[in-house]
């Protein structure tokens, strides 16, 4: 969608209100029309949670499987933090670059870029 929304407060908010917000989101998000990706934070959120893990595939290969944030902006869709207050310290300068610079390095060797700035710097070479 090209914008960053968000809803905080403090103290946290009560879990009505949550749910109200919560609402609000999926309402907004049907109304125009994109997919939605939601992720639960709590204290136990890590970066793997939402950037990327790895795992094993049939056969013992090895994958990367894409968390939701990664998953949103690689289609344009919609990302909901739900809890974002209760985040470890270390899990914020994760969402950081992706939600302000709209940029993230993966453990796969791929990088998220604004699109804007993968046109301007034309096509991949090597």
């Amino acid at each position: 969608l090209g914008c960053t929304i968000g809803s905080s407060g403090s103290p946290p908010p009560p879990p009505a209100a949550r749910a109200r917000a919560r609402h609000v989101a999926f309402a907004y998000a049907e109304l125009v029309r994109a997919e939605v990706f939601y992720v639960a934070v709590d204290a136990d959120t890590s970066e793997g949670d939402l950037r990327q893990r790895r795992g094993l595939a049939g056969g013992g290969t090895a994958v990367w499987t894409d968390g939701a944030p990664v998953r949103a902006a690689l289609s344009g869709g919609m990302l909901v933090l739900d809890g974002l207050e209760r985040a470890e310290r270390n899990v914020l300068p994760t969402l950081n670059g992706l939600l302000e610079g709209r940029e993230m390095a993966l453990d796969d060797g791929r990088t998220l870029v604004p699109r804007a700035r993968a046109d301007a710097a034309g096509p991949a070479s090597g």
